[in-house]
C-alpha cells in the first residue's frame, strides 16, 4: 500500500500540455502518494484564491500541512519525494518558495 504524503499537485486541465504530462507521470505521483487535481477544480480555486493570471503563473503543490508552496518550493516538493524528472521538466520560476494562502 502506498503511503500518502498528503500533498496535491494541482495541474491546469485546460492545458493538452499539462494533461499530457499527468497521463505520463500520474502513476509515479500517485505511487509517491501526491492527489493530482486539475486547477480548475473548485475547492482548489477556493484554496488558492488567486485571479486566473496569478493561478497559471507557476506550479504549486498544495502541502499537508496547509502550505502553498510556489516555484521552487513547489520544485522541491517533488524532488524531495524522488520526482527530479518532473522537478525538472515543470520547474517552477524560482519566483516564490512558499506562497501565503
Amino acid at each position: 500500500m502506498t503511503e500518502k504524503t498528503g500533498h496535491t499537485l494541482p495541474y491546469d486541465g485546460d492545458c493538452p500540455f499539462c494533461r499530457s504530462l499527468v497521463d505520463r507521470w500520474r502513476g509515479i505521483l500517485e505511487g509517491r502518494g501526491f492527489e493530482i487535481v486539475p486547477l480548475q477544480t473548485e475547492w482548489v480555486r477556493r484554496r488558492l484564491d488567486l485571479s486566473e493570471e496569478e493561478l497559471l503563473s507557476e506550479m504549486r503543490v498544495l502541502t499537508s500541512d496547509n502550505r502553498v508552496l510556489g516555484g521552487s518550493g513547489g520544485t522541491g516538493a517533488c524532488m524531495k519525494q524522488n520526482l527530479v524528472g518532473l522537478a525538472a521538466v515543470v520547474g517552477g520560476t524560482g519566483a516564490g518558495d512558499e506562497v501565503a494562502a
